[in-house]
């Protein structure tokens, strides 16, 4: 009989220190995915001040958040750096009318990275030319010396 509560005291031990280990391991997952979802609403945040700064053709929130080595990857596959990219905004042949972005995922990649995906619609013109667009985006954020840049972004166009 001694033997058997040994056993039961240890088993009972050995369970309520399982438990105290998994209600740590749950709290510091709870602050990771805090933290996480903090920075995700961030990163929303700042995602949205860049297509809004397209729309207001606000050249100056568009630099100051692009990566010194931006790169856009266009519906057509070719590649424009940061100055390209930067001339087309100050054009003053360029206007966006109107813009919307629906399907917004964010996916942390650590700490110091991250992938938005969108489904971006808009209408404007730019060099006289009127456009319509329903594209697929990818944007890449990394954190530079603390602030998050754009590094590089896609657009791919939905097919009807």
């Amino acid at each position: 009989m001694r033997h058997n509560i040994a056993g039961k005291t240890l088993i009972v031990a050995l369970l309520v220190t399982a438990f105290q280990a998994n209600a740590r391991d749950s709290q510091a997952i709870d602050k990771k995915v805090g933290k996480e979802s903090s920075v995700t609403t961030e990163l929303e945040r700042l995602s949205e001040r860049w297509y809004r700064g397209w729309l207001d053709r606000d050249a100056a929130t568009v630099e100051h958040m692009m990566a010194d080595d931006y790169v856009y990857i266009t519906p057509t596959g070719q590649t424009q750096n940061r100055d390209a990219i930067l001339r087309i905004i100050r054009s003053p042949g360029y206007r966006l009318h109107q813009f919307t972005r629906t399907n917004i995922v964010v996916r942390m990649l650590g700490d110091g990275g991250a992938v938005i995906r969108s489904r971006g619609q808009g209408e404007g013109e730019f060099d006289g030319k009127r456009f319509k667009d329903d594209h697929a985006l990818v944007q890449v954020w990394a954190r530079i010396n603390g602030e998050w840049k754009v590094v590089v972004e896609q657009a791919t166009a939905n097919k009807p």
